[in-house]
């Protein structure tokens, strides 16, 4: 089985990242649909962090969606940073002047390359 991992809106110009899922689960958490609902436990108010959506790829669905979540209210810098070092593999879409930019983080890298 296959997945395509399409977090940004469709007027993006990211293309869609294919996946197979084979005893894997991708959840995505973001703000592109229905605006910045997620709350950010440390504030109580909605999370900032410029981040449109972060998709991860994992065994447990569970797992996956706790980790797209917390990439979500974290951002880009801080959510890629703590990824990498645990092992997570994630696609994170974030919005600035410059337009909108993916980070991939390494443990994906590896994935796609493999």
């Amino acid at each position: 089985m296959s997945a395509s991992i399409r977090e940004a809106p469709p007027s993006a110009d990211l293309p869609p990242l294919r996946v197979a899922l084979h005893g894997l689960s991708v959840a995505t958490s973001g703000n592109y649909r229905r605006g910045e609902h997620t709350i950010d436990p440390r504030t109580g108010r909605a999370a900032t962090g410029g981040v449109i959506s972060a998709s991860v790829i994992h065994s447990s669905t569970l797992v996956a969606d706790a980790w797209a979540t917390a990439l979500t209210v974290l951002g880009k810098a801080k959510g890629t940073t703590l990824a990498d070092r645990m092992g997570i593999a994630a696609r994170v879409v974030t919005h600035d002047d410059a337009g909108v930019r993916e980070t991939i983080t390494a443990p994906l890298t590896a994935m796609l390359a493999d």
